[in-house]
């Protein structure tokens, strides 16, 4: 009993042994398929990473505004004049304050002080 158990040990082991040299290597098609595949899940990706910078920029861009800066200085002077503030003048424009400053620096009293 025990020498049976020791030749079948020894037969395990020497298969055990000869499956490990006898393994094939991959085939020039397994490669060829399994690049084509990383490719294909590459261009997705890069896909995917377009979108998201589309995305991105377009919910990021502020309204642009058609008009050209002489027809903004007159606009924002226009408000100016009606003694509004230069929040409420930026707000009204869609423009920041200093922008607003910066079409009103002739306007303003003392070169851009706040009102």
């Amino acid at each position: 009993m025990e020498w049976l158990l020791i030749t079948l040990f020894g037969v395990s082991l020497f298969l055990f042994g000869i499956s490990f040299l006898l393994k094939t290597p991959a085939t020039k098609e397994d490669i060829e398929e399994v690049s084509l595949h990383t490719m294909g899940e590459m261009y997705q990706l890069k896909q995917r990473i377009n979108r998201l910078e589309e995305e991105l920029l377009t919910s990021a861009q502020v309204p642009v505004s058609f008009h050209s800066h002489e027809s903004l200085k007159k606009e924002a002077s226009q408000y100016y004049q009606q003694n509004m503030s230069i929040q409420d003048i930026a707000e009204i424009m869609h423009i920041t304050e200093d922008e607003a400053r910066h079409l009103l620096k002739p306007y303003l009293k003392g070169g851009g002080a706040n009102e």
